[in-house]
């Protein structure tokens, strides 16, 4: 159910993107090479625009109106390369790097759409009163029923992952 006078379920979670990178090759001998980088992401992140003013989630610091951005998104990234023989027969290649990632558009849609103030969910069970049986629909709101409410995190972190890769060349 739409709230009344917001635009309901329909929510614009934009965000941009800003990332620098830089690389150096060092070749420490004519067989083993290394590369090193460091990444830096941040995503600016649209805010909603209704807080919940709920009392309860003011007081245990839970605000429905902002996503926390993270500046602290620092990803090294480290390389080589390594011919254990002088034929160039094989060759080593590893690297590790941090990677941030997006924050899925659908987490940042529901945290825009549902405060219990842009749409209202409720939860019913075939027990309640109000629960309605095929073929009818439920034309209104039911009086009382629990109010789903989702709420970022306010420490929330951009998603982040290690990677890891080893290849050997023959």
């Amino acid at each position: 159910f739409p709230g009344a006078n917001t635009d309901g379920g329909l929510t614009k979670p934009n965000v941009n993107e800003y990332a620098a990178f830089v690389q150096d090759t060092w070749r420490a001998t004519e067989r083993l090479t290394f590369n090193l980088g460091v990444r830096y992401d941040y995503f600016s992140y649209a805010q909603p625009k209704l807080q919940n003013p709920d009392a309860q989630l003011l007081a245990a610091g839970l605000r429905t109106d902002r996503i926390p951005t993270s500046n602290t998104n620092i990803a090294p990234r480290f390389g080589f390369a390594f011919k254990p023989t002088k034929d160039d027969s094989m060759v080593i290649r590893g690297g590790y790097g941090i990677y941030y990632e997006r924050t899925p558009a659908i987490v940042l849609g529901t945290a825009f759409s549902q405060n219990a103030i842009q749409v209202l969910s409720y939860t019913l069970f075939p027990t309640n009163a109000a629960f309605p049986t095929y073929p009818n629909v439920l034309a209104t709101a039911p009086a009382a029923s629990p109010l789903n409410i989702f709420v970022m995190a306010p420490d929330y972190k951009t998603p982040r992952t290690h990677q890891f890769s080893l290849n050997i060349e023959k």
